[in-house]
C-alpha cells in the first residue's frame, strides 16, 4: 500500500519507445534496397541515464507488449517469438563495438601509454603481426585521438589497445561497471568484461590477436544497454560511476514515513584526469558534428556527444 515514486520520466519514455520502433523499421524497410544490410532489424532497447544521480529516466524496448494483451492470453504474449517479455534493456547482452572506444582512449590516456596529442598512420591493415592482420574501414593516414574517435578508425584503437595492454583495458572496465550488474533492482545480466580473467574462467587461453579486437569493442565483449549508459553517464560525471535506480522514492501510505530515501547512491569512482575526458568528450562531440554520427544530428538545435 506504500506509495512508489519511480525516476522513469513518462514523456521520455515514450518518446523513447515511439522513436525506439520508428527506426528499427525504417532501418528494415531501407535495408531491402541496401544489399538487404539491416533489412532484419527487428528488436532494440534504449536506455536514458541521467548523468549526476544515476536515475533512469526511460529504458524501452522493441519489441514490447501492453497489459491488454497480457491480461486477455499471457501465454501467446509468454510464448511469441518476438520475445516481447524479453527486458533487453537490462537483460540483453552485446558486443558494444565502438561505443567501447572511448573507454580504451581513457585506458591508453590514463596509464599513460598516449597522451592527447598522440598520433598514428593509419594504412588499412594492421601489420603488426605476421599470422593475424584485421583491416580498418578506412584509409586515415595520420591521425589523432580525437578525429580516430570522430571516424571511429580501426586502426588507431588496434594499435592503442595493443600497446596500452588487455589487463590494463579490462580493469577500467569493470571500474566502469562494464561486465557486471549494476544493482538497478530489477532481473539483470552481468554480461562479459572481455580479458585474460574470463578466457581463463572458462579454460581458454588468450591471444595477442584477441586484444585488437577488444581494443574495438569485439572479442568477448558482452554488455546491457543499461551498462553502456551508465559507463558514458560515468565519464560526464567526471568519473564518478553512480548506482543506476528506478525506485526513486517509497513512502508509507500514510504519507509520514519514507521507507526509501530520495538518495542517489555512489557505487564507485574511476581517477580520471580532466584533461583526459576533456580530449575523450571533444572526439565524442566530433562524431555528432563532423564524424560517423553527423548524418543524424545535422541541423540538431542542441550540441550533443555520441559514438557509433
Amino acid at each position: 500500500g506504500a506509495t512508489v515514486a519511480l525516476t522513469i520520466d513518462s514523456k521520455l519514455q515514450k518518446a523513447a519507445q515511439t522513436s525506439l520502433e520508428e527506426t528499427i523499421l525504417k532501418i528494415a524497410e531501407k535495408g531491402k534496397y541496401a544489399g538487404n544490410q539491416g533489412a532484419d532489424a527487428d528488436a532494440g532497447a534504449a536506455v536514458v541515464i541521467e548523468v549526476g544521480t544515476g536515475d533512469v529516466l526511460a529504458a524501452a524496448n522493441y519489441p514490447t507488449n501492453n497489459l491488454e494483451d497480457l491480461l486477455k492470453d499471457y501465454n501467446s504474449v509468454l510464448n511469441a517469438e518476438s520475445q516481447p517479455l524479453y527486458n533487453r534493456a537490462f537483460q540483453g547482452t552485446y558486443p558494444p563495438g565502438s561505443a567501447y572506444k572511448p573507454l580504451v582512449a581513457l585506458a591508453a590516456l590514463q596509464s599513460g601509454t598516449i597522451n592527447s596529442s598522440t598520433r598514428v598512420t593509419c594504412t588499412h591493415r594492421y601489420t603488426y603481426y605476421q599470422d593475424y592482420q584485421p583491416k580498418c574501414l578506412g584509409t586515415h593516414g595520420s591521425i589523432s585521438l580525437e578525429h580516430a574517435l570522430a571516424v571511429s578508425c580501426n586502426f588507431y584503437f588496434f594499435e592503442v589497445g595493443r600497446q596500452t595492454t588487455i589487463q590494463v583495458i579490462e580493469n577500467y572496465a569493470k571500474s566502469f561497471g562494464l561486465g557486471q550488474k549494476t544493482g538497478i533492482g530489477l532481473p539483470e545480466s552481468s554480461g562479459i568484461a572481455a580479458g585474460i580473467s574470463y578466457r581463463t574462467s572458462i579454460g581458454q587461453k588468450w591471444v595477442p590477436g584477441d586484444t585488437l579486437q577488444a581494443a574495438i569493442g569485439q572479442s568477448d565483449n558482452l554488455y546491457t544497454p543499461l551498462q553502456l549508459a551508465n559507463y558514458i553517464a560515468t565519464i560526464c560525471s567526471g568519473g564518478i560511476r553512480y548506482q543506476p535506480r528506478i525506485v526513486k522514492q517509497v513512502v508509507s501510505k500514510d504519507g509520514i514515513r519514507t521507507l526509501v530515501a530520495d538518495e542517489p547512491s555512489v557505487a564507485a569512482t574511476v581517477e580520471l584526469d580532466q584533461k583526459n575526458i576533456d580530449s575523450v568528450m571533444r572526439g565524442m562531440l566530433s562524431v555528432t558534428l563532423d564524424g560517423t554520427g553527423a548524418g543524424v544530428f545535422r541541423n540538431y538545435p542542441i550540441r550533443v556527444g555520441g559514438k557509433t
